[in-house]
């Protein structure tokens, strides 16, 4: 029996963990959708759930993000929902490839925040430059990252992670760190 199936993917775990967080919102928008389609009450509780914590959106491998796709070719969904395009990938390539494979298996996909019509060119081409602007999106934020974590390093600042041996936060001034001169001495 195939039936609606719920994606949820984050990527960090820390947003991932906890309650009333960013998967339980998609989850809640998700199966919201899927009770006011199928006018039953109860009719979301028999979607499959798949969800992907502290998995970026860069490519396809992702754990459950796989088993949902084996789960869709062995003919038990009918129909993929998501909160938004970028949950699904950032990925222009991965997501027309993912589109072809859906289409092939006549499996359809909703996303809640933008509705796409994947059966006219329009609607196609639409989707294709949302997804461009999802992956320039990524690459852009990845950037920004890289940039800043070097200006901070030739700045002489801490760019976090795990405390060498030896040092401690300075409480006083953010992204230096002091001499713990009890640990110094091991270090020497």
């Amino acid at each position: 029996m195939s039936r609606y199936a719920i994606y949820l993917r984050v990527s960090t775990e820390e947003q991932a963990r906890g309650e009333n967080k960013s998967l339980d919102n998609q989850l809640h928008r998700c199966k919201t959708y899927i009770s006011s389609v199928l006018d039953e009450p109860h009719g979301a509780e028999r979607a499959l759930i798949y969800r992907d914590g502290g998995f970026s959106g860069k490519n396809l491998d992702r754990p459950a993000f796989q088993e949902m796709l084996q789960a869709a070719k062995d003919g038990q969904i009918h129909t993929i929902v998501f909160t938004e395009l970028s949950r699904v990938s950032r990925s222009v390539l991965d997501f027309l490839q993912l589109t072809q494979t859906l289409s092939d298996l006549n499996i359809q996909f909703v996303s809640l925040r933008e509705r796409f019509d994947t059966t006219s060119p329009q609607g196609r081409l639409l989707l294709t430059l949302t997804m461009a602007l999802n992956q320039f999106e990524r690459e852009q934020v990845s950037l920004r990252v890289k940039l800043n974590l070097k200006a901070r390093s030739e700045r002489g600042l801490w760019n976090g992670g795990t405390l060498p041996l030896g040092y401690a936060y300075d409480p006083k001034k953010s992204g230096h760190l002091l001499v713990v001169e009890e640990e110094a001495q091991i270090v020497r």
